[in-house]
């Protein structure tokens, strides 16, 4: 009569170490994707609420300049060139330049009208440190004319830029001690803001 083979019962001791060393292993590499994903799916909510703010920020700012008759500069990096569309110039894109607003205004000259165009930065176009000083604290003053025509005794004529379509571009730099705490808050450097429009092309 054949004998019957006991069956053995497995115990945890029986189990070869290395097996359970590659479940452990296993389940450490499973939690480590599952808190790879959440920290993705976290920082991806994270980017698209930045985004939102920035976003709203900038339609804030723009809203803001276009309350008060200003635009930002259009800055193309392909082309490594800023645009002022409203008055067809273009500069060179730099740190100095990406940061300036303009706003094309007409006033008269020798019982002539003219354009003008009022340039500082957007940090000195959308703070107001000091109130009602934005308008007699403007840092540059742009004019098409053939000849230097200082506005009043606190504007000084920087330069003159022949540009290719035939106008004059006058550059003038306004200077008041008044302003400087206000330019001082908003860093905002009108030599600076006259030296980039010797550069100015037009277009």
């Amino acid at each position: 009569m054949p004998t019957r083979r006991r069956k053995t019962k497995t115990t945890f001791s029986s189990v070869p170490l290395k097996r359970i060393g590659f479940v452990l292993l296993g389940g450490i590499i499973v939690l480590q994707f599952v808190l790879l994903g959440v920290l993705f799916s976290r920082f991806q909510h994270y980017k698209r609420d930045t985004d939102t703010v920035i976003g709203q920020l900038t339609l804030d700012q723009n809203v803001g300049l276009h309350n008060v008759g200003l635009l930002r500069v259009t800055a193309v990096p392909a082309e490594n060139i800023v645009y002022l569309p409203d008055i067809h110039l273009k500069l060179p894109l730099n740190e100095s330049t990406l940061g300036l607003v303009y706003g094309k205004r007409t006033t008269e000259s020798n019982g002539k009208s003219m354009d003008v165009v009022d340039v500082t930065t957007l940090t000195d176009a959308t703070t107001e440190p000091f109130p009602n000083q934005r308008l007699a604290c403007v840092p540059v003053r742009l004019a098409f004319e053939d000849k230097a025509n200082p506005y009043n005794p606190h504007e000084i004529a920087q330069l003159a830029v022949k540009l290719g379509d035939g106008r004059t571009l006058q550059i003038y730099k306004f200077q008041d001690d008044s302003c400087n705490g206000r330019w001082q808050i908003t860093q905002t450097d009108p030599a600076k803001i006259a030296e980039a429009f010797q550069s100015a092309k037009s277009y």
